[in-house]
């Protein structure tokens, strides 16, 4: 499993929750801050590019590939990664809140970026 942000950007105003029932970025500016590799949708690419390269240089075919965690994980008013009764069932305590949308394969708007494109061409 892998992702890699596009933005340092909130989207607070695209999910419509109260801070209550945020989760927030699941990293923190601060921690993004301090990457190798640009937060942006050229950088996306450069880190898929790279993480393609190691996968590649495995041995004995024992890699096969990758699986993009959060792709789809837009923030929209409504849509949540659990419902009330998924959250009770699980013994989570946390609220509702996407915390994976700066790290999906489209923008806050639902447009594709650039690196899904890159994905779909790779060999």
């Amino acid at each position: 499993e892998t992702s890699f942000p596009f933005s340092k950007e909130d989207y607070k105003e695209y999910e419509g929750l109260d801070d209550n029932q945020r989760k927030g970025m699941a990293s923190k500016k601060e921690l993004l801050d301090k990457l190798d590799i640009e937060v942006s949708k050229d950088g996306q690419i450069i880190y898929m590019d790279k993480l393609i390269n190691i996968i590649n240089s495995i041995n004995n075919n024992r890699c096969k590939g990758f699986v993009y965690w959060g792709g789809e994980s837009i923030p929209v008013k409504g849509v949540y990664w659990a419902t009330n009764e998924g959250i009770e069932y699980m013994n989570e305590s946390g609220p509702l809140g996407n915390e994976w949308a700066n790290q999906a394969l489209f923008d806050y708007d639902g447009n594709s970026l650039p690196v899904l494109n890159f994905i779909k061409n790779i060999k």
